[in-house]
């Protein structure tokens, strides 16, 4: 789980970086970023720098070489040990740091949204067109081709994903297998791009053929659910929390149990 926060001038109060909080990391509380100054010549006059706050006190700055406007939207992954530190960019790619500013490796993919660390130490990402693996060194091992700008998080480690116009898959993290796909026109559904696994339900959202938007909780099984790691900021990013509040949703629950 990450919160992000925007950093605003006091005098213009244009966003000028931002904060991204990890509250069930253990080893850090939090990283600040500073995006490039640039002139209006398009001149960098200051580099953008990375602070790595940890939760014994210690801090850490490093300058970041790669433009930050990725992270400014999904934020600054960091790994479950408190080792690394993942820097998208959107006109450099990946950027694997140590949390005290070392690089350690990046890659040349661009248009990279989502960053999952997996059990095994491997990072999966999601990109525009491509689910990429990457090992500890920065090497590609794996890679899957999505649908362009269809792919998301359902879970902590796992990935909801257009395979083509028409199917959507329920992928591992880890493996890039799928553990359960569907036609949206069986569902009834003329487009879909997001889901969140939620108890032992794939709850998706779509959108109708009319055009209203639905909330559609797909029973999955047990194996799944208990392998998937819930994320409580996805719920709030695609709108799943106000799905949550809805009548429906109290009887679905309450049938459910």
């Amino acid at each position: 789980m990450k919160v992000i926060k925007k950093i605003q001038d006091a005098v213009t109060g244009n966003n000028v970086g931002f904060i991204t909080e990890y509250p069930d990391n253990e080893y850090i509380a939090r990283t600040v970023v500073y995006g490039h100054e640039t002139s209006e010549q398009g001149e960098v006059i200051t580099q953008g720098n990375i602070t790595v706050i940890m939760r014994n006190g210690d801090q850490f700055t490093f300058e970041c070489m790669a433009d930050t406007s990725y992270c400014g939207q999904f934020g600054i992954t960091v790994s479950n040990d408190g080792s690394n530190v993942y820097v998208i960019s959107s006109d450099v790619g990946l950027w694997c740091y140590t949390y005290r500013g070392e690089l350690k490796w990046k890659t040349r993919y661009t248009s990279i949204g989502h960053v999952i660390e997996n059990d095994d130490r491997t990072v999966t990402c999601i990109a525009s067109t491509k689910l990429l693996q990457f090992n500890e060194n920065g090497q590609k091992i794996k890679e899957r081709k999505i649908v362009a700008y269809h792919a998301s998080r359902a879970s902590k480690n796992m990935i909801y994903a257009a395979l083509s116009e028409n199917t959507r898959a329920l992928i591992d993290s880890a493996s890039l297998e799928d553990l359960w796909k569907c036609s949206i026109k069986k569902l009834g559904l003329e487009s879909s791009r997001y889901a969140l696994i939620y108890d032992h339900y794939l709850i998706i959202n779509g959108q109708k053929p009319n055009g209203r938007i639905v909330y559609i909780p797909i029973e999955i099984s047990r194996d799944i659910c208990d392998k998937s790691r819930y994320d409580e900021t996805i719920a709030s990013e695609y709108g799943f929390n106000s799905y949550f509040k809805r009548p429906e949703f109290k009887e679905f629950i309450s049938l459910k149990s």
